[in-house]
């Protein structure tokens, strides 16, 4: 899904839920959800303050939290989990990640790195959980990615 549409449909949700809720359309909510649905990765709300910022439109960090718990209820966001990085946020596309989200955590650098896995997903599409209906499975892998591998290899070679 290309990023136009990605932004309509998010606009549509966000809309839709304040309607629903009595909530007021500020231009704030607006110009963060533009920058969010842009957002490739996880990111911090500190870092989406700052890009907020350099184009042109800063807002407090007060605001980011409670634009990005607004989006989190209205469906569009949610917390990513980071091997202990805490506050990490990402948007809840079903056509940018399907049911599954893998995601390769380095506990050296912290680089991330997202894959799919048809076949993991279907398995886990069949698997079924007493009293619960699973809705997305998040899979977290730490571990060290081979820039770090290598910079370790190399440092002991130096050393013997």
């Amino acid at each position: 899904m290309n990023d136009d549409k990605r932004r309509q449909r998010a606009t549509e949700t966000l809309d839709a839920y304040l309607k629903l809720h009595n909530m007021r359309r500020t231009p704030e909510r607006y110009a963060i959800l533009d920058k969010v649905v842009g957002m490739k990765r996880p990111f911090a709300a500190e870092s989406l303050r700052d890009v907020l910022a350099s184009g042109g439109y800063p807002v407090s960090l007060t605001t980011v939290y409670n634009a990005l718990s607004l989006f989190s209820a209205a469906g569009l966001l949610r917390k990513a989990h980071m091997d202990g990085r805490a506050d990490m946020w990402e948007m809840t596309d079903s056509s940018a990640g399907g049911m599954l989200r893998i995601r390769l955590v380095c506990t050296r650098c912290g680089k991330t790195r997202s894959l799919r896995d048809n076949e993991l997903a279907r398995q886990l599409s069949l698997r079924r959980f007493a009293s619960f209906s699973a809705s997305l499975f998040d899979l977290c892998v730490s571990g060290t990615c081979t820039r770090c591998r290598s910079a370790a290899n190399t440092r002991n070679r130096k050393k013997n």
